[in-house]
């Protein structure tokens, strides 16, 4: 029988040995070429780790909009993406700098993953309509619900009726319901909201022309002015009182009967057409409007907003149920889309369009339109100095050429 100091010897020796027999292993695998090492680590695939990235994928839009020097899209399956100028926030992206530029469309975030239905682009401001009915905006931090990330305006909240639109200009926005509704909040400067207020006025009714009593279908925010449809016809207030009449506004005149489905906007000039496809535009004399020959069939119209009423400075868009689309006025930056730069074109002139595309949406900035096909694809022409064409460069373009792609990661 071995004596405690035998046994504690032995197992001295025992430890050594293990110790020595790892040590030779672990050499060996040093020594072992990198891939028969990892050979004998590999596991029987009960536990394995992968690197890789996810792929892009390319988005369809269902809206467009733009602003001064910046853009905007809504994605088929509610993302909102905005690129160009972001002074001022007007991109609603923390990942860009308050003066920063992103020429190419980055997501926008909202609380709780909200989907977005709709959108408007203004001057320096952005608003959105979420699918729950909730209303956010963006943008200039001295107007009311301003900041650099969309907030949502809670008084919409409180209201018992749904929104069904919203769009922004200069300052100010404007949101319709289900039931008619049209309010407005913002600046109140000029009688741009169509009621009285002030510089950060909250969201009210509008009462121009009486149409708080009335059913509002769809309205427009413009440069100082703003539109509405209501019950057929087109009232308009803010800008100019003799043409617009400030906050009390008026109602144009001179439709002969037809019945009004559509309006447009822009710097002390408005586009509109009718149940028969005729496109109207005024102001004419007065409060009158005039019909513009030699278009028939429109669905959809669409007037920018320069920062400037002059002659010849505002661009004209007008599509037709042919797929059809055609351009006239301010060409200055090839906005137009008829492949050049050059002087204000008098008539209406067809644009040539890509192959199989036909218009769902023309939304002109100040120097820069985008256009929407009915594919969900859009592609955009004039300035691009602020990357507000979404190409991830600054070329400026005089066509509407090979679509621009959305891609969300």
């Amino acid at each position: 029988m071995k004596g405690p100091a035998a046994s504690e010897t032995g197992l001295r020796r025992r430890v050594v040995s293990a110790c020595g027999a790892l040590t030779a292993l672990l050499l060996c695998l040093v020594l072992l070429p990198i891939d028969e090492a990892s050979a004998r680590f590999t596991d029987a695939g009960q536990v394995r780790s992968v690197v890789g990235s996810i792929p892009a994928r390319q988005v369809g839009l269902v809206d467009v909009a733009a602003g001064r020097d910046w853009s905007l899209g809504v994605s088929d399956d509610g993302k909102l993406f905005t690129w160009g100028s972001n002074v001022l926030g007007r991109l609603g992206r923390t990942n860009v700098s308050v003066s920063g530029i992103d020429p190419t469309p980055g997501l926008v975030e909202f609380p709780d993953d909200q989907t977005v239905v709709s959108a408007s682009a203004g001057l320096d401001t952005g608003i959105a309509l979420t699918r729950d009915g909730g209303v956010y905006t963006w943008g200039r931090p001295d107007i009311v619900g301003g900041g650099p990330t969309p907030q949502r305006v809670e008084f919409f909240d409180t209201i018992d009726d749904d929104v069904v639109g919203v769009s922004t200009g200069t300052f100010f926005y404007l949101a319709w319901t289900l039931g008619g509704d049209l309010y407005s909040w913002g600046d109140a400067s000029g009688g741009r909201l169509g009621r009285p207020g002030d510089t950060n006025s909250p969201p009210a009714l509008v009462t121009a022309q009486g149409i708080d009593t009335r059913f509002v279908s769809s309205a427009d925010a413009g440069f100082l002015q703003g539109l509405a449809v209501v019950e057929g016809e087109v009232v308009v207030w803010g800008g100019e009182v003799d043409i617009f009449g400030g906050i009390d506004g008026v109602t144009i005149t001179g439709l002969s009967g037809d019945t009004v489905t559509g309006a447009s906007i822009g710097t002390n000039r408005i586009l509109f057409w009718s149940s028969s496809g005729q496109l109207y535009t005024a102001p004419g004399s007065d409060s009158d409007s005039g019909y513009v020959p030699g278009l028939n069939g429109i669905t959809g119209a669409a007037v920018s907003d320069p920062l400037s009423a002059a002659p010849g400075a505002l661009s004209f868009f007008a599509w037709n149920e042919a797929g059809q689309l055609y351009a006239w006025g301010n060409n200055s930056a090839g906005q137009l889309g008829l492949g050049d730069v050059g002087p204000s074109v008098a008539e209406p002139t067809l644009v040539a369009l890509p192959p199989d595309s036909s218009p769902a949406k023309v939304a002109p900035g100040i120097q820069h339109t985008l256009y929407l096909d009915q594919s969900r694809s859009y592609t955009g022409a004039g300035a691009n100095s602020q990357g507000q064409l979404g190409t991830g460069e600054f070329t400026y373009r005089s066509s509407f050429g090979t679509p621009t792609p959305v891609m969300e990661w």
